[in-house]
């Protein structure tokens, strides 16, 4: 009888380990379900990310957009929400980094071509000094793109993952809820057709 009974208790502890490794496995890959179908859907831009656009990342918990009050060159103030309803790309940029200064004319090619009800593309200076952001601003003598001033504290879209350092230039794209859809850290060639195909598919999918 004690070898039944402890058999009994033997059987028993099995299958409730049984049971217990079963639940955790439908717990883990609901988990995992979970996670996937979070992460941004940016899939359909795939073949659309070719040349220097294969730097575009998607980040798995990306920071929310920045209400932070924008300062325009008349001193007035707005938010990235005024772009509410539009594709919406914000490059970061800074008096003191060439890079930024050597992308901009590009940046501003593809305002020139691409800014209407649809698509939004912001540059936001990040200098300390705002005066300093404004004579680089009128060095460069752009006609498609209006001068936004921010703290860099405030606005900066840091990344929550430590793959991705913070850098400048930046050029952050938003959904038309002001959800990020990806990001490209450091200069790019804005003016490529690649960088076009990209804009095209954002707003044909998102």
């Amino acid at each position: 009888m004690a070898f039944l009974k402890y058999g009994l208790t033997f059987l028993a502890g099995a299958i409730v380990g049984v049971m217990g490794l079963i639940l955790a496995s439908v717990i883990f890959y609901n988990a995992t379900m979970s996670v996937t179908v979070n992460l941004p859907q940016t899939a359909a831009l795939d073949p659309y990310l070719q040349g220097e656009m294969n730097r575009f990342v998607s980040l798995e918990s990306p920071p929310p957009q920045s209400d932070a009050l924008l300062e325009t060159d008349t001193g007035e103030t707005l938010t990235l929400d005024a772009f509410h309803g539009q594709i919406v790309m914000v490059n970061y940029w800074a008096s003191w980094c060439a890079p930024c200064l050597e992308e901009m004319p590009r940046l501003d090619e593809i305002a020139g071509a691409f800014n209407s009800d649809d698509f939004q593309l912001v540059i936001l200076a990040l200098d300390e000094d705002v005066s300093a952001s404004r004579r680089a601003y009128e060095r460069l003598e752009l006609s498609h793109l209006q001068f936004l001033h921010a703290e860099q504290n405030a606005a900066y879209p840091f990344a929550t993952e430590s793959s991705h350092m913070v850098s400048l230039p930046l050029t952050v794209i938003y959904d038309r809820e002001g959800h990020e859809l990806g990001r490209v850290s450091g200069g790019a060639e804005w003016d490529q057709d690649e960088a076009a195909a990209l804009i095209e598919g954002l707003t044909a999918n998102f």
